[in-house]
């Protein structure tokens, strides 16, 4: 994957886990129920923004993991 599509999808990852941040955070009204938990789209868009953080850095020459031989 290019440097420039992972930036994107960065970018992308970021907008829609401040998204579910915001939108769980919000104060339910008494007696309200809702069906769908944000929490784990916030997850899942955490788990991606770290994958994709840290293949940038693997694209920028810095060694992420130790291969013992």
């Amino acid at each position: 994957m290019s440097v420039g599509l992972t930036v994107i999808l960065l970018a992308l990852s970021v907008i829609a886990t401040g998204f579910a941040v915001w939108r769980d955070s919000l104060p339910r009204p008494n007696g309200k129920i809702y069906w769908f938990s944000w929490k784990p789209v916030f997850m899942i868009g955490l788990v991606v923004v770290i994958v994709l953080i840290t293949h940038l850095v693997n694209l920028s020459g810095i060694e992420t993991v130790t291969r013992r031989r």
